[in-house]
């Protein structure tokens, strides 16, 4: 179940740049996304039960391969955190094409995070402050049973994460982590070739450096799958 809901974690944040596209594609029709920074912050708050704020850029560039950019985003944290945002950002820029989209593919070129600020934790009772508000189901409408066999995987050509600070607090414990990541690299140059990586940062004060690169299916399935790994750490 943990796995689960990482990889459904994950594969939400991978798909945000490719959903805020189509939102935006249906229901503004217009390139300007500053006029309705407002709007979306509103909607994306709604969803997620979070205030969240956009008070910098919000651009997107139409084309075959459609960029956006947006800047100074904030999540506000749980009511009994210790911090009032569980979340900040910088600066994400996205590239994503659409042509890919018509097959149910995701291919997204570029996808570049600059200056994250994020504080995890856990209250007293262990409730992690992650948790978000769950929508509203109508119970006569049956779930939709998306297992893995039903996720593609997307292609990431190029991602880079730069000054990503992460805080973990254990409520119950008291014990405190602190990660500070240099860069993130990853990527491939096709989606048939393996994913590189190569991360360099601190735990606590202790360098870390990771890198190496794995084969990547592009989807999951539920028999046995093979991930080929080369890893190098120390």
């Amino acid at each position: 179940m943990r796995w689960k809901w990482i990889l459904a974690t994950l594969s939400a944040l991978i798909l945000l740049p490719a959903l805020l596209l189509i939102a935006v594609l249906v229901f503004l029709d217009t390139a300007d996304l500053s006029r309705h920074r407002d709007f979306i912050a509103e909607q994306v708050s709604v969803l997620a039960g979070r205030r969240l704020s956009l008070d910098g850029e919000l651009g997107l560039n139409l084309g075959r391969t459609t960029s956006i950019v947006v800047s100074d985003i904030a999540l506000a944290n749980a009511s009994w955190a210790s911090e009032p945002e569980m979340l900040s950002i910088e600066r994400v820029m996205a590239e994503i094409e659409l042509l890919p989209l018509l097959r149910g593919e995701i291919h997204i070129p570029r996808f570049h995070v600059h200056g994250v600020k994020s504080q995890v934790e856990t209250s007293q009772e262990g409730v992690g402050n992650w948790v978000m508000a769950q929508p509203q189901v109508d119970d006569d409408v049956p779930a939709a049973d998306l297992g893995p066999a039903d996720l593609k995987l997307p292609w990431l050509g190029d991602v880079q994460l730069s000054e990503i600070e992460v805080i973990y607090l254990d409520g119950q414990t008291g014990q405190r982590v602190s990660t500070v990541l240099d860069h993130v690299r990853l990527g491939a140059e096709t989606p048939q070739t393996p994913t590189e990586f190569d991360v360099k940062g601190r735990v606590n004060d202790e360098p870390v450096e990771i890198n190496g690169k794995i084969a990547i299916p592009a989807r999951l399935a539920t028999d046995r799958m093979e991930f080929p790994l080369e890893l190098h750490a120390r």
